[in-house]
């Protein structure tokens, strides 16, 4: 699982603080509704660059066409605002299942005491952050491997960091017709086209790629966080 903020979507909060490129800038006007949209590409562990506009998600990303599949149009979302925190004492497991180069969760013999925002090292990389914790005792990290790492090998999660978490409400796509693979959801301030900003592109936290068929349903609860 991936996530990110877009350039553009930073830049809008910079604006907020009367930050900007000149030296001075009046905050922008602040988004009346945000809105989830669908995407397609990549693996379903990647998500567009930071410089990904609502024209051009770049690479094989792409927004879902409304032409091609049939009943999907951006959803609008409302979200609150929670401050969030996790344990920041060091806990040590091992990798239960070795892990590939490239891949974006691991496999741990235990899970006890973990939670999203913690930090983590596995084996040989350098330190990411649990973004999920699946059933299975799977996380998912912030960042892929750099190298394979060996079933047994040590990991070491704490350092947990706190922030306020936007929580969205949950929100339902509902096909009429055969969709594209979906790999994940973005937010934007704009219902349709291309006017409007991205703030956010996100994987699914379960790794899936659904593909949906008509009368088939898809519930996304989007989050993001920013920490202290």
């Amino acid at each position: 699982m991936a996530q990110i903020f877009t350039n553009e979507g930073l830049d809008v909060i910079y604006n907020q603080l009367s930050i900007g490129t000149s030296g001075s800038f009046t905050p922008s006007a602040t988004p009346t509704t945000y809105y989830i949209g669908l995407f397609s590409g990549g693996s379903g562990t990647t998500v567009p660059s930071a410089t990904a506009t609502l024209a051009t998600f770049g690479g094989s990303f792409a927004e879902l066409s409304t032409s091609t599949n049939s009943g999907y149009a951006r959803l609008p979302v409302t979200f609150t605002l929670s401050a969030t925190s996790a344990s920041t004492s060091v806990l040590s497991t091992t990798l239960s299942t070795s892990a590939t180069i490239g891949a974006w969760y691991v496999t741990l013999t235990s899970t006890t005491g973990i939670a999203v925002g913690m930090s983590i090292v596995v084996g040989t990389e350098s330190s990411k952050v649990i973004t999920a914790v699946l059933s299975g005792n799977k996380v998912v990290l912030s960042s892929a491997l750099v190298a394979n790492q060996s079933s047994g090998a040590t990991v070491t999660v704490g350092d947990a960091v706190n922030g306020q978490k936007a929580n969205g409400a949950q929100v339902t796509f509902n096909a009429t017709g055969t969709w594209t693979a979906t790999t994940g959801y973005f937010i934007t301030n704009v219902a349709s086209g291309t006017s409007g900003k991205t703030f956010f592109f996100s994987n699914f936290a379960d790794l899936t790629s659904p593909q949906l068929g008509a009368t088939d349903t898809l519930s996304v609860t989007p989050t993001w966080l920013m920490s202290n």
